[in-house]
């Protein structure tokens, strides 16, 4: 389908439904919430620039002294934790993992909710193959990844003294 280009009547109220004589629905906009709704298979453009649905960000952690427990981001509004990934050039020389966390209040990192459930719920391994990927499990606890305007996501750390050029990307989805 082509892109179209459509203005929304000044008299739209919730409830609204665009459609084409091609398909279902285009947009939406929920009764109740006056949320605007675009399906799964079409994309938000403004001014002709996609909107994503998913905000990445990613941590590069060159050296050692780094890959401690700490706070990565505060988060500015209330977001979901959706995907988690972790590589490392060197790999730890002894046991070591590395759990991403949901810390709120004063809670340290290192003391927050663990996030992923790989390796018996110990998270990344950071002694597996170098530069290959690791993709998190996340817990199924939706309340845990569900983050608040100000929580923060935070990495815990096991010990790292020899483990070079890491890097977590960690993906969030606006709730």
């Amino acid at each position: 389908m082509g892109a179209h280009h459509i203005d929304i009547p000044a008299y739209a109220s919730p409830g609204f439904v665009l459609q084409d004589t091609e398909s279902a629905a285009l947009l939406t906009v929920d009764a109740t919430t006056k949320v605007v709704n675009i399906p799964t298979n079409d994309k938000l453009t403004i001014n002709g620039v996609i909107v994503p649905k998913y905000k990445t960000f990613t941590f590069p952690l060159a050296a050692a002294a780094q890959m401690i427990s700490s706070s990565l981001l505060i988060l500015p509004r209330a977001v979901q934790l959706v995907g988690a990934q972790f590589v490392a050039g060197v790999v730890a020389g002894q046991a070591c993992a590395v759990q991403i966390e949901k810390c709120t209040g004063t809670t340290a990192p290192g003391s927050g909710t663990a996030l992923l459930t790989n390796n018996t719920n110990a998270g990344f391994d950071a002694t597996a193959t170098a530069n290959t990927v690791q993709t998190g499990t996340l817990t199924a606890t939706t309340a845990s990844l569900q983050f608040a305007a100000g929580d923060r996501c935070s990495m815990k750390w096991g010990t790292a003294t020899s483990c070079v050029g890491a890097v977590i990307t960690l993906v969030f989805q606006d709730i």
